[in-house]
């Protein structure tokens, strides 16, 4: 479900990899896809089920959901050989959520529908630095201009300082993301 023409537009703290689509790369409103990070990837299990939050031509306000995925996976505890490590079973929520307003256009059904092309949506930082950045996108929204905090839409220099500074947790369970002062989270 690739277009022909996505360009890669950047990261966001919020963990997602954006792409420019189509026409709307030049004009107003332009049309963004959607993916989790290969960071925020790596911290998904195997995905159980994607709650879709809105249809098409919704509004979402900055920071509203607009996917959850659930999922379970094995924490496995550090350690210096294999067989002195711990495994847990965990489950947790991801929140797929964008730090500006957007507009719903569509969701990435035949992806969705497929838990596991879910669970490997993340893709890999390759993909991302030498690729169209286009992936496995899961919704693409449209937005009036990108008026919106310069900080927020980060290149991949940038997001990999901030990965530096503020991983994402290790095994998963809580996701936190620094946005104008605040901390949000999400499952």
């Amino acid at each position: 479900m690739a277009s022909a023409a996505t360009r890669f537009l950047g990261m966001t703290r919020t963990h997602l990899a954006l792409s420019k689509t189509g026409a709307s790369l030049s004009a107003a409103p332009r049309r963004i896809r959607c993916r989790p990070s290969w960071a925020l990837g790596a911290t998904l299990g195997d995905v159980e089920r994607v709650v879709r939050h809105g249809d098409a031509g919704a509004t979402v306000p900055a920071f509203s959901p607009l996917l959850t995925l659930s999922w379970q996976g094995l924490f496995r505890s550090s350690s210096d050989e294999l067989y002195h490590a711990t495994f847990e079973s965990i489950e947790g929520e991801t929140e797929i959520r964008l730090p500006f307003p957007a507009t719903i256009v569509q969701y990435n059904d035949a992806l969705l529908d497929d838990l596991d092309a879910v669970s490997e949506s993340g893709g890999e930082e390759a993909e991302v630095e030498g690729g169209d950045g286009s992936g496995e996108w899961l919704v693409e929204v449209e937005v009036e201009g990108l008026d919106v905090d310069e900080n927020e839409i980060l290149d991949l220099g940038a997001y990999k300082a901030l990965l530096s500074t503020s991983p994402i947790t290790d095994d998963g369970r809580h996701i936190t993301f620094e946005s104008g002062g605040s901390t949000q989270g999400g499952q």
